[in-house]
């Protein structure tokens, strides 16, 4: 492994090849953006349209992650990835017809031989100490993990201080337990994921890939190439995409907040669904039912597709309201047409299923 003089890019190849890296063998650049799930919408610096912002600067020959199979793509169930960025941000970007360079999006996940596997194995160690505390041993690699996470992440902290210790706890996971049921094969299908990545041949790819992973597809990377150039991107200037994700996450975030003067104004300047959509919780929040209502009513009669998960989330809180003003069957009609979606995410779908089963009152309001 070698390092350029910024500390961003390193070239990883074979000691016997190394006289024939230059002009000899074609490297190929892959750059490894982090994703980390929902915490996107919990760090200004580094929220989903940053991501974009990245890919916006690197300019690859195809983008790649290990967030889903090609096959969950091609079906749509990828939308309920843990990894927001993907159907937040980067998709609709990647779509967008005003693009003068298309890029492709491919799934590289390789998926668990059993998915159930882990918690199976979880289970039938209760019943033997010294298992049950080397798992808890491991386990306690994730405290700092946690901690870190509490705070406002930057791009480059992901890459300095949290990416670290994830592969510490991969690796000691791996070392304690062998590659297997334990850690669901982490290391394996990591390998086998970074050797798929490797037989697309293009010059430049964005690697985008979950935090669990991309440690070890690092590593993987290095370890099967001959030459190969990776590199983490450094966070570059703030869109005006991403400085209104980043007022739209906060606001997403401050429905109990009890000082939120600040955010209702700036909501009130943003003229798009969501806004409103965070601007009617936040009516609602502090008592203003009625008016919380209509604004919800309004939202509805219009356009309110993007983001993806903005239809689910408008139906399930009109129903909530139309019950709270006495709308008794319209609330009904609300929670059906949220059951009735192609996607809506889990909280939606409880939202509207309660709902059908007993009318919302403010001692159930969630």
């Amino acid at each position: 492994m070698v390092s350029s003089t910024d500390d961003t890019i390193f070239v990883c190849f074979y000691p016997n090849l190394l006289l024939e890296v230059s002009g000899m063998l074609k490297l190929m650049r892959i750059t490894l953006i982090p994703l980390v799930a929902s915490f996107h919408m919990r760090f200004p610096a580094y929220n989903t349209e940053t991501v974009v912002d990245c890919l916006k600067v690197l300019k690859p020959d195809v983008v790649v992650t290990t967030a889903f199979t090609q096959a969950d793509f091609e079906d749509g169930s990828w939308l309920h990835t843990p990894e927001v960025a993907l159907p937040l941000s980067v998709v609709p970007w990647l779509n967008k017809k005003s693009q003068k360079h298309k890029v492709s999006l491919l799934g590289g996940l390789e998926p668990s031989p059993d998915p159930t596997a882990e918690a199976d194995f979880r289970r039938y160690i209760e019943q033997y100490t010294q298992l049950r505390q080397n798992f808890a041993e491991i386990d306690m690699l994730l405290r700092p993990v946690q901690q870190l996470l509490q705070e406002p992440l930057s791009l480059e902290r992901i890459t300095s201080e949290l990416m670290p210790l994830m592969y510490d706890y991969q690796n000691a996971r791996v070392e304690r337990f062998e590659d297997g049921p334990a850690n669901d094969w982490i290391a394996s299908r990591c390998v086998t994921m970074a050797q798929n990545i490797l037989d697309l041949r293009h010059d430049s790819i964005a690697l985008l890939a979950s935090i669990d992973h991309i440690a070890l597809l690092e590593k993987a990377l290095c370890e099967l190439s001959p030459t190969v150039e990776l590199s983490y991107p450094t966070t570059p200037e703030a869109s005006d995409e991403a400085r209104l994700r980043s007022k739209l996450d906060f606001a997403f975030r401050s429905a109990d907040v009890p000082e939120a003067g600040n955010v209702i104004a700036e909501l009130q300047d943003i003229d798009t669904p969501e806004a409103s959509y965070h601007y009617a919780n936040l009516l609602l929040t502090r008592g203003h039912i009625d008016d919380a209502w209509q604004m919800m009513e309004n939202i509805s009669q219009g356009e309110f597709f993007e983001p993806y998960f903005l239809p689910a989330y408008v139906l399930a809180r009109l129903g909530q309201l139309r019950d709270l003003v006495g709308k008794r069957e319209q609330a009904k009609k609300a929670y059906q047409a949220v059951l009735a979606l192609d996607f809506a995410d889990a909280m939606a779908i409880e939202v509207a299923q309660t709902g059908l089963k007993e009318a919302f009152s403010p001692k159930n309001k969630n």
